[in-house]
This record gives C-alpha cells, structure tokens and sequence, in this order.
C-alpha cells in the first residue's frame, strides 16, 4: 500500500449493541484499512425507529486505505444486519487554507437610515355615520 494512494475516511454508524463496534472494525481491517482514531460509543434515543429499534449506540472510526477498497468496504458494512446505519466520508482537512482565486471582499458594516420627514400619526378628522358613509361611497362609484 503507498503512501500517496492512501486516502482518509471517516465511518459514523448506529449499531444496536457496544460489542457490534468489533465487527465494523475487523470489516474494516479485512480491507488492509489502518485505523487511525476510534471515537467513543454512546448509546442515544433515535427520532424514529430504525429496524425497529426506538435505541442504538453511535460511533465513528477514523481509517486510512486505498480507494479502490472502499466500495468494497461498503458493500460488505450494508449486509451486516448487525449495522443500522452507517455513513462513509472524507474528512475536512483542517489546520491548511487553500489560497483563494480572488480576493476576499470585506463587509462594512451598514449604518441606519434616519427619516428625512418625521412619521405622522394618522388622526381622523370626522365620525361620519353610516348614511353619510353610503352617501360619499356612491360619490366615488360614480
């Protein structure tokens, strides 16, 4: 395996007991995988039963192999009735910036508007009774 075909994944699963993990990794070690970190396993409630199950226990394994394995991997992790869901993907790469093909534009902040013209409070003039209202809306629809 050389080190430059070498890439890096991340594996985040629901299993429904502690002792599953060991398999997901011998999986993992079957397809000459080197595991580079394990992440605790805690048991959560799920928002909806998965293979109806309303609990499971979720954890992720940091591994290193070659891409053409890792199709492989996933065939085999999607058989095991063990797995209730597993996701497979690269890490971010953190700790590097790629430098940006163009420049970075800076927000300035934006400063509020005053009115030019202060607001005035709308104030009827007159009551007008229902005759007269009738009277003033047959004016208008003439």
């Amino acid at each position: 395996m050389d080190e430059k075909d070498v890439k890096n994944y991340e594996i985040g699963f629901l299993i429904k007991d502690e002792s599953d993990a060991q398999e997901i990794i011998k999986t993992i070690g079957d397809y000459k995988a080197t595991i580079t970190n394990e992440g605790p396993i805690k048991r959560i409630q799920l928002a909806y039963p998965i293979k109806k199950q309303t609990s499971a226990c979720f954890g992720y394994i940091f591994f290193s192999i070659l891409p053409e394995n890792i199709i492989k991997l996933n065939d085999s992790l999607k058989i095991n009735s063990k797995i209730l869901r597993f996701l497979i993907i690269t890490p971010p790469i953190i700790g590097t910036s790629l430098p940006s093909s163009r420049p970075v534009r800076k927000i300035s902040p934006v400063k509020p508007i005053k009115p030019t013209q202060p607001i005035k409070k709308f104030e009827p003039t007159q009551i007008l009774s229902n005759e007269a209202l009738e009277r003033k809306l047959e004016e208008i629809l003439k």
